[in-house]
């Protein structure tokens, strides 16, 4: 814009916007320091949740996803907020959505997101297969039928409808179409079976060894990242249909996910050979963090040694600029969503807290730390600052899906029933690294929030040893249960049996002692021991409303 000169003068577009970082003005006559304002547009979602922990690189990370993901809810969910595209990408709307609906209040625009995905499935001007859906909504962009990892939108932010807002009217107007989409994929799964299973992006963008080499890291088959998405759609529409109360659909879904395991093994699983251990995907190992991440997602692996050879190739340097020690992701925007779930799958949440404290490439601290230019949002590319100015956003929130994992496993809140009805609280980080967790979010009935402290105190019996207690604060709104899973403290010996205290000063109780449930505390309805190794180890309670003060120990 060229200013005229003299006057007071307002520019403002309002026909387009605007993702930048910095903005430079020329021109202006005697170094006057002009008056510039940078106005934040975007559709009026507003805050809902919040997660901060005690490490200030995760804190960093949490900030990034907030600040990518505001600026990318334009209407609609949008992969970037700048450059040429600034799409409703499908893809990038499946990995983020959980995520967004914990950090913002997207009932209103992820339902006519919805109405958009199926006017342009029954959009008889745009040829396309029966039932399928575009890579773009509204498709102006991609392909048609999407690649099945972004088509997936369709069915998973139908499924967050449910469980974050219970809008069951929404998504069962739209589970007819959602049934055609799932059709769509059936047929093509029936014509060419997982190993040639059509793809059109694979696992987008894993990070190149050297920087700045234009190109991707090595990737696992397109046709595995599309078979996943298929068996995970089957698996999103059988919680759908159940909470939609069609248990026979429920049944059937979950059926045809059972039978599938097999050939889907069949396809990627790679035996151990020639000194070589048992892997997913490309038998030479190349993008064998995101097979087999996927595949544990599924819950299909049966080989028991599939998880030392992830944690193996996660601690592998690969030359270059890659870092030589630590432990990093070798993973596109797929393997990267589908990895924190499958180490806290495995009981190995803190392996997942380790990763993201990293500030060595690759990583999400390398992001948000470098020298060269640390991020305020999330990269599209992990070594963004050594690429050119081609395809190369500085604001995509695709790689933000692990945000829903710090509110699900690090802060511990799940959604058991749609709309939060029953809520599940179990903050494994304060087992896996963290020494503490903070995390609110609003939820249709009201806040549920949980903040857990972790301390270390002198052993009374034994003046050389120390053990850790366990500090949770728990807020449980109005109409909701809620499981409350404390963990076990870190070095509890197996067998033994932790003792709970809810309250504080005057107010402590006894609520859990010898293995048993101690009846008297108002909310708490019963307790029991979970004995298991590592951080599932537990002492769990079933609480109706209130807020409750728990104090974990060894016993």
């Amino acid at each position: 814009y060229t200013l005229k000169g003299f006057g007071v003068e307002i520019w403002e577009p309002r026909f387009t916007y605007h993702g930048f970082r910095y903005a430079a003005i020329s021109g202006l006559p005697n170094q006057q320091q002009p008056d510039v304002v940078s106005v934040v547009v975007g559709s009026a979602l507003p805050s809902v949740g919040s997660f901060s922990c005690d490490n200030q690189v995760i804190n960093q990370i949490q900030q990034l996803i907030v600040w990518g993901q505001r600026s990318n809810l334009m209407s609609v969910p949008t992969d970037c907020d700048q450059r040429d595209e600034r799409k409703g990408w499908m893809g990038d709307s499946a990995l983020s959505v959980s995520e967004a609906m914990f950090n913002f209040g997207g009932q209103s625009f992820f339902a006519n997101w919805l109405e958009d995905i199926r006017d342009a499935q029954l959009n008889p001007l745009d040829s396309h297969t029966a039932g399928s859906v575009p890579d773009t909504v509204p498709h102006t962009f991609g392909s048609y039928p999407a690649d099945p990892a972004w088509g997936t939108a369709y069915p998973t932010v139908a499924l967050h409808m449910l469980l974050h807002y219970n809008d069951t009217d929404v998504v069962g107007d739209h589970y007819p179409n959602l049934q055609a989409w799932i059709g769509f994929l059936q047929s093509q799964y029936n014509t060419t079976g997982f190993a040639k299973f059509y793809s059109n992006y694979g696992d987008w963008v894993p990070p190149p060894v050297t920087w700045g080499s234009g190109g991707f890291g090595p990737m696992p088959p397109s046709s595995l990242i599309s078979s996943y998405s298929f068996l995970n759609d089957l698996r999103s529409m059988e919680k759908i249909a159940n909470m939609l109360g069609k248990q026979s659909d429920a049944a059937a879904y979950h059926q045809l996910l059972e039978d599938l395991r097999g050939p889907f093994n069949q396809a990627f699983y790679v035996a151990p050979q020639s000194g070589k251990p048992a892997t997913y995907g490309n038998p030479n190992g190349d993008g064998l963090q995101s097979s087999v991440a996927c595949a544990l997602d599924l819950g299909v692996v049966d080989d028991q040694t599939i998880p030392a050879t992830l944690l193996s190739d996660l601690a592998l340097n690969r030359g270059g600029n890659w870092s030589s020690t630590g432990l990093h992701l070798a993973t596109g925007i797929v393997g990267t969503k589908c990895m924190f779930p499958a180490l806290s799958g495995l009981g190995y949440t803190a392996t997942g807290v380790t990763i993201l404290q990293d500030t060595t490439y690759p990583s999400f601290g390398f992001m948000a730390t470098n020298p060269l230019e640390p991020a305020t949002t999330v990269w599209e590319l992990w070594d963004s600052p050594y690429e050119g100015p081609g395809m190369n956003s500085r604001n995509h929130i695709m790689f933000g899906s692990v945000g829903s994992w710090f509110y699900e496993v690090l802060a511990g809140i799940t959604p058991l029933e749609a709309g939060f009805s029953t809520v599940r609280i179990h903050p494994r980080g304060l087992v896996a690294g963290l020494g503490a967790v903070d995390a609110t979010v609003a939820t249709p009935h009201g806040t549920v929030s949980v903040s857990g402290s972790v301390k270390t105190q002198k052993s009374v019996r034994r003046a050389a040893s120390s053990s850790q207690v366990l500090t949770v604060q728990v807020e449980v709104p109005v109409n909701v249960r809620a499981v409350v899973a404390l963990p076990k403290p870190s070095g509890a010996a197996s067998g033994t049996s932790p003792i709970v205290y809810e309250g504080q000063g005057s107010e402590r109780s006894l609520v859990f002692k010898a293995g048993k449930f101690v009846p008297g505390v108002a909310g708490i309805v019963s307790g029991i021991h979970v004995d298991k190794a590592g951080e599932f180890g537990a002492v769990e309670f079933e609480v109706g409303s209130g807020l409750y003060h728990f104090e974990i120990s060894s016993a």
